[in-house]
């Protein structure tokens, strides 16, 4: 009998069920006539969860003669050999399989009828006795359906890289069903902050001499209270839900990173990581404050909202300890130890304005009289040409061209945020291109110039320049960067992880080599140079990019 291609494949798909299974610890079970779910649980000593976690396909469907795959008997033993809890106040899963010393899927798999509705006050849960439940992180864990490396880390409070370190032969896809060998003792080693206990998380860069240690206070907005005590939301649920939360742990995915290279280079720190518990109209100061230790720390980066860092800068003032704001744009309020790590808009203006006035070139600002703000930036140049829009905000061709110089770069600066505005500019432009060396410039990073009625092409033929905080960086040691972390972090670095490495380097490395906060530096997407104001430490550096012919925004000089 010869067999068609599509009894060939499935012939070939049966020799390698046979193959898995013979090198794996899980059985082949085959459902008899009128067996429910329950039925099947009950006689092989398992849980109902635990086989639909390991035949995510047969959920609805068991019919006679299905083929279910059993994981070990000895993964959940009898319910004798069980213990009971009652559900308490603000418990949750998490800390429910804490006190018991278990995994929380052991705990989950076990009360499976209660996993997709929030924790009752007063229910009683079956506390499994597993002979592999995990306990000071000693043991394995079962890979289920739609499980990654990471979420599994975060599941036993360890990093992707502790796993790998347990695991030599791990594959690069996690399949369903395989052992996976836990860390001993996970305790002692670097976990996602989110996860710990409300002490503070101290994390040594070099233990070569303790005494000498310099300490580094992270303050994030964990919200660990909210974390802990959520009954209605796992932790994948809660990250797809909060942006505000994904957006702490990206940040501190970056700095750790900071870290790693800090160690590689011997410095001498160490990183405690306390949760600042803000919001934007709260700081929780005085709370936070009294219940960690922050005399004798050397600098202190964060919190998230400028409100929050003025009150914690000027708490910590008379302790001179400087306050590094990462990610906020806004003004500080005056304290002298603040320094404002994001350049902003104001001071890219002026810089931009200076780098053309110093090219002695002519300069033609086309603004929307509606934009006062550019005015009081521009009015110092006395020697620039302006030019109005007209009535119905076109740019009127014959002033264009009367402003314009031959044999000499024409700079023409747009000063409007309207897309009507930029596309009657380009198109004088195109029809003056032949006559005269025009390029087109913006004093600010706007919006407008990324919609996709303006065309790119025109763009770049104009060379468009523009300020930016950060640049693209396409270095081959950069994407060194990017494929270690991916290989930490199962994905690639976003913008706010790379400025978590930035910000907490650079701080590293200018107390380290005791650089004076005038003097520039350039990390991965950002550069930083302190100018000393009213207000404490502004950052006066930036990029001024232009658009290359390559689609790439370079920075230049």
């Amino acid at each position: 009998m010869r067999l068609s291609p599509l009894g060939l494949f499935f012939l070939a798909i049966g020799f390698m069920v046979q193959s898995v299974l013979a090198q794996s610890p899980y059985t082949k079970y085959v459902v008899l006539a009128g067996e429910t779910l329950e039925q099947i649980a009950k006689k092989n000593g398992l849980s109902s969860y635990a086989i639909q976690q390991l035949n995510p396909d047969f959920k609805t469907k068991w019919k006679t003669g299905l083929v279910l795959l059993l994981p070990p008997k000895d993964t959940i033993l009898s319910s004798k050999d069980n213990q009971t809890y009652t559900v308490q106040a603000q418990d949750t899963w998490y800390s429910i399989s804490k006190k018991h010393q278990i995994s929380v899927a052991n705990l989950q798999e076990a009360n499976a009828t209660l996993i997709d509705k929030p924790l009752a006050l007063g229910a009683v849960l079956t506390i499994p006795t597993t002979k592999s439940a995990v306990k000071n992180g000693a043991g394995s864990h079962v890979v289920q359906a739609q499980e990654t490396l990471y979420s599994i880390a975060r599941l036993y409070q360890v990093t992707p890289d502790q796993l790998r370190m347990a695991n030599p032969s791990l594959p690069e896809v996690l399949p369903i069903g395989f052992n996976l060998n836990l860390p001993k003792d996970p305790i002692k080693q670097l976990a996602p902050p989110v996860f710990n206990t409300k002490k503070d998380t101290v994390l040594s860069i070099n233990k070569r001499s303790v005494q000498d240690q310099k300490t580094i206070i992270l303050a994030l907005p964990l919200h660990l209270n909210k974390v802990f005590n959520d009954s209605v939301n796992t932790m994948p649920e809660r990250l797809k839900k909060d942006k505000f939360l994904n957006i702490t742990l990206d940040f501190y995915n970056g700095a750790m990173k900071a870290l790693d290279s800090a160690n590689a280079l011997g410095w001498n720190y160490k990183i405690k990581v306390i949760d600042s518990e803000e919001t934007k109209s709260n700081s929780s100061l005085s709370k936070v404050m009294a219940e960690n230790e922050l005399e004798g720390a050397t600098a202190l980066i964060g919190p998230f909202f400028q409100g929050n860092v003025d009150k914690w800068a000027a708490a910590l003032q008379s302790k001179n300890i400087p306050v590094f704001s990462p990610l906020s744009k806004e003004g500080t309020s005056g304290s002298q130890n603040v320094y404002q790590t994001i350049t902003n808009a104001d001071t890219q203006k002026r810089g931009i304005c200076a780098y053309l006035a110093a090219q002695n070139n002519n300069v033609v600002v086309i603004a929307d009289p509606k934009k006062a703000s550019f005015k009081s930036t521009l009015q110092a140049y006395k020697e620039w040409q302006w030019l109005g829009l007209t009535s119905k905000g076109a740019v009127c061709f014959d002033s264009l061209q009367k402003r314009l110089v031959k044999n000499k770069l024409n700079y023409l600066v747009i000063a409007s945020e309207k897309t009507s505005h930029v596309l009657g500019l380009l198109k004088s432009m195109k029809l003056l291109q032949k006559n005269y060396q025009l390029q087109l410039v913006s004093l600010e990073s706007s919006e407008t110039l990324e919609y996709d009625e303006i065309p790119l092409e025109q763009l770049i033929a104009f060379k468009l320049l523009i300020p930016s905080g950060s640049r693209t960086n396409m270095s081959p040691e950069f994407e060194k960067f990017r494929q270690a972390y991916r290989k930490t972090n199962k994905l690639l670095p976003n913008d706010v992880a790379i400025r978590g490495f930035d910000v907490v380097f650079d701080v590293l490395y200018r107390l380290q080599n005791n650089v004076p906060p005038e003097t520039r530096t350039d990390r991965w997407q950002q550069r930083f140079k302190y100018q000393s104001s009213n207000a404490g430490f502004e950052n006066q550096a930036f990029y001024l990019l232009q658009y290359e012919s390559d689609l790439t925004a370079k920075p230049i000089e």
